[in-house]
């Protein structure tokens, strides 16, 4: 049979990365993404750059969530405890005019 990978490119890896941790690739994952949607916006940013930045193959991110738009509403959900204390601690302050 014929080995069918580009020609430079290494083997793809499978599986969990040796001493790899669950909670903490999804939390990297999360991370990159965050940072790329904040960079770049919802529509030019990609799983598979996410998945790049962070060291996965693109495949990987599929077993954290289940496409973009799940990714990106995990990314909302874990900044919204920020942006709700930020207003709690705005909420009272004057404005200037």
């Amino acid at each position: 049979m014929a080995d069918r990978r580009r020609p430079g490119r290494p083997p793809s890896r499978r599986g969990r990365p040796p001493g790899g941790n669950s909670d903490e690739t999804r939390q990297a994952i999360l991370d990159t993404a965050l940072r790329h949607f904040a960079e770049r916006g919802y529509a030019s940013t990609t799983i598979t750059a996410i998945a790049a930045d962070v060291g996965l193959a693109t495949s990987a991110t599929y077993h954290y969530f289940d496409g973009k738009e799940q990714l990106y509403e995990a990314v909302f959900l874990a900044v919204a405890p920020l942006w709700e204390g930020m207003a709690e601690s705005v909420g009272d302050a004057p404005t200037m005019i």
